[in-house]
């Protein structure tokens, strides 16, 4: 929507570069209240995956209305981004980036492979601590837009890789946000198909992780690598 109303970020928001110019009104999951009580902000937007009741309920305390951001799915997404809009009077710019996620998932879908291949998500740690989405996340939705099946555990975050339940499902491409390096080192790992068939691939590790601007080119980078051997 319109930037130029955009008052605080967290400090882990970075993306578009611009949004580095202003203030941190949050680090890690602790918000400043005074700094946002100073700003006298109409609207507050949270992920309350990393903000918990009492952190919202000390914001509204203010003053200060606040909005839920949590989608599950790309569909999710999509409405919540409608929800937006009106919320910040940009229905326009908000439905601009609505559409885009719409029709990358459509390209997606029209340019899958005809066996889709299986994929996991893997966030990967120091000591061979990685991380998986789980199979019924946000992320597991998103690679099934993009063309994918996903595979990993019953669960709608990432979690704690279980490396011997991974080897069972043998993904053919394990998509790995951040280096490949561990992933590809680690030998619990080493006789499953996609390691095997270098099938290894990198992504960008915010716009794997992150539920908000760059969920478009999420889809469409997922769907070439998909697509590319």
């Amino acid at each position: 929507g319109p930037f130029e109303h955009l008052q605080g970020r967290t400090g882990s928001c970075h993306w578009q570069s611009f949004i580095g110019d202003l203030p941190v009104v949050g680090s890690q999951t602790k918000p400043n209240y005074e700094m946002i009580a100073s700003m006298k902000a109409d609207l507050v937007v949270y992920d309350p995956q990393l903000y918990g009741e009492d952190e919202i309920a000390k914001i509204e305390q203010l003053g200060i209305k606040t909005m839920v951001w949590d989608p599950k799915t790309i569909d999710d997404m999509i409405e919540q981004i409608h929800q937006m809009g009106a919320a910040t009077r940009s229905e326009l710019k908000s439905s601009e980036y609505a559409d885009k996620i719409y029709l990358a998932r459509q390209r997606a879908q029209a340019e899958a492979p005809e066996v889709r291949p299986t994929v996991a998500l893997i966030l990967p740690g120091q000591g061979g601590e990685h991380m998986i989405a789980g199979a019924v996340s946000f992320q597991a939705d998103a690679l099934a837009a993009s063309g994918g099946k996903p595979v990993g555990p019953d669960a709608d975050r990432f979690v704690p890789l279980n490396a011997e339940a991974l080897v069972s499902q043998n993904p053919d491409v394990i998509l790995v946000a951040g280096s490949n390096k561990s992933v590809l080192e680690d030998p619990r790992l080493a006789s499953i198909a996609a390691v095997k068939n270098g099938r290894v691939e990198e992504i960008t590790a915010d716009a794997a992780l992150r539920r908000g601007g760059r969920v478009d080119l999420f889809i469409d980078a997922v769907s070439v690598m998909l697509r590319s051997k």
